[in-house]
């Protein structure tokens, strides 16, 4: 990609077997789902985190809670991603470069697997 494009570009393969995993995947309480007006995000990382990174990490969260479960980072903002009031740009100098997905995304992505 470095070579089309002309920068470096991360990249994070999962198999469908995991893809449908993180689909499954219910990170955060009934409670929490409903408080909130946002959207689950999904941030696929490109390694499991060390014990002290994820706690780290997870440090981060605020009414805006934040789990880590494999190599995958979830979120669950409360309204748009745009409004939180997580710092994000801390959360990636943390875990590394990120790509993040809706749930509903990787839902798809895991029928279509």
């Amino acid at each position: 990609m470095r070579e089309e494009l002309g920068y470096a570009v991360p990249v994070f393969v999962r198999s469908a077997a995991e893809i449908d995993k993180v689909a499954a995947r219910e990170p955060f309480t009934a409670k929490q789902r409903q408080a909130s007006e946002g959207k689950l995000q999904v941030a696929f990382l490109p390694r499991k985190l060390s014990g002290p990174e994820a706690r780290n990490a997870l440090a981060l969260a605020t009414e805006e809670p934040l789990a880590i479960e494999g190599q995958e980072l979830y979120w669950l903002p409360k309204a748009g991603t745009k409004d939180s009031d997580v710092d994000l740009r801390a959360l990636e100098k943390l875990v590394g470069p990120w790509t993040m997905r809706t749930m509903g995304t990787v839902e798809q992505m895991a029928a279509k697997l």
